[in-house]
C-alpha cells in the first residue's frame, strides 16, 4: 500500500506541474515579454487620407477588420466649410468675365472707341489711309 501512495504522490506532483505549465504557457501566449524590449508581432499603421477630429470609432481594440470596412468617422465641418469657400470662390471666378467686359464698354464709351467688331487692326503710317500719312504728302516741301 506504501508502494501506491508514494506513486500517487509523484503523479498528484507531475500532474500538479502539468497543470502550472500549462497555464504559464497560455499567459506567456496572450501577454507576451522580453528581457531585451522586443516583440515579435504584426503591427498594422493606420492613418486617414485627410487628416481631421474623429467623431466615431467604429472598431475595438484588436478586433480583425475587413477591406473598405468604415474604421472611424472624421468631423465633416471642417471639410464643409471648405467645400463652401471653394464655391464662393468660383463664384466669384465666375464674375471676372463680366466685370471685364463692363469695364471695357465704359472705356470704350468715355473715349468714344468702335466697338472690337469694326476694328481692323493696324495700318501703316506711310498708306493711304492711314490721316498721318496724308498730313505728310500734303505738307509742303521747303527747299534752300
Amino acid at each position: 500500500m506504501k508502494k501506491w501512495i508514494g506513486l500517487a504522490v509523484i503523479l498528484l506532483f507531475v500532474a500538479g506541474g502539468v497543470v502550472t505549465w500549462f497555464f504559464y504557457w497560455k499567459n506567456a501566449q496572450l501577454y507576451p515579454s522580453t528581457d531585451d524590449a522586443y516583440v515579435a508581432g504584426d503591427i498594422y499603421q493606420i492613418s486617414s487620407r485627410i487628416p481631421g477630429t474623429i467623431l466615431n470609432l467604429d472598431v475595438d481594440d484588436n478586433q480583425p477588420v475587413a477591406k473598405g470596412q468604415v474604421v472611424a468617422t472624421i468631423d465633416p465641418e471642417q471639410y464643409d466649410r471648405e467645400v463652401d469657400q471653394a464655391q464662393a470662390a468660383l463664384a466669384q471666378a465666375r464674375t471676372i468675365p463680366a466685370r471685364n467686359r463692363a469695364k471695357i464698354a465704359e472705356a470704350q464709351a468715355s473715349r468714344r472707341l468702335p466697338a472690337p467688331s469694326s476694328w481692323r487692326g493696324p495700318t501703316s503710317p506711310a498708306s493711304p489711309s492711314s490721316s498721318r500719312g496724308a498730313r505728310f504728302r500734303s505738307a509742303p516741301t521747303i527747299r534752300r
